[in-house]
């Protein structure tokens, strides 16, 4: 059987309030200019990507030597710690006046100001997939992104009718989430989250039992002067 991928479709998709005012400022009013007219840039955005390359996973086993033999076990690593680091990349194709690219990096270059300084991360980035129907069944939110390269784009009097060109944005993301939808109630219900308290939970045993070993250690030390 030959699965027909129109079937198969995903949304990715930039928030509302995405973009910095003065990105918003500059380009809306070029946007709703256009012959088919959108709401806000960010909807302008969303209608450009193309593609984005999905995060692999990678759990290497540990291996543990028993007499003659060797066997394997898991690590002690979760999925939001096994997420390579690498950056992912969308990619948009540009539109008249090449207005997609300048958009991404107006945004790119408000980011990276010394001076007017912006947020520390860009909002969360969604990649959602969808039934038959067009509803979500699972959504991957990408949380505190920070854009790391932009593409070059070549200007060319050459270009052809009937075509077009694309360009990718990279950027690295610290945790992420994902969303379920329940088969009952037919609602999104968050399955994983990266736990902040957990992480520091785990700091605090780590400080607590070197405290107790330095503890022992004392009461050692004194005990054989």
């Amino acid at each position: 059987m030959v699965l027909n991928n129109l079937s198969q479709s995903f949304v990715i998709y930039f928030p509302q309030n995405f973009f910095y005012p003065d990105v918003n400022d500059n380009w809306l009013p070029l946007i709703k200019r256009m012959y088919l007219p959108y709401r806000t840039t960010e909807d302008f955005m969303n209608a450009q990507i193309q593609t984005i390359s999905f995060p692999s996973i990678a759990a290497p086993a540990v291996t543990q030597g028993r007499w003659q033999y060797e066997i394997h076990k898991r690590n002690g690593k979760e999925l939001d710690q096994l997420f390579p680091k690498e950056p992912i990349n969308i990619t948009f194709k540009l539109t008249e006046s090449y207005m997609s690219y300048f958009i991404i990096r107006e945004q790119f270059d408000l980011f990276l100001k010394y001076f007017d300084i912006q947020p520390l991360y860009w909002a969360p980035i969604t990649v959602s997939l969808l039934d038959d129907a067009g509803m979500e069944t699972i959504s991957y939110r990408f949380v505190q992104i920070t854009p790391t390269n932009l593409s070059d784009m070549s200007l060319s009097y050459a270009a052809r009718l009937g075509t077009y060109n694309t360009f990718s944005l990279g950027f690295h993301y610290n945790y992420f989430e994902i969303w379920y939808r329940d088969p009952e109630t037919g609602k999104l219900q968050l399955h994983h989250k990266y736990d902040m308290v957990r992480e520091k939970n785990q700091k605090d045993m780590i400080i607590q039992s070197r405290n107790n070993i330095n503890n022992k250690l004392s009461v050692y030390d004194q005990n054989h002067k």
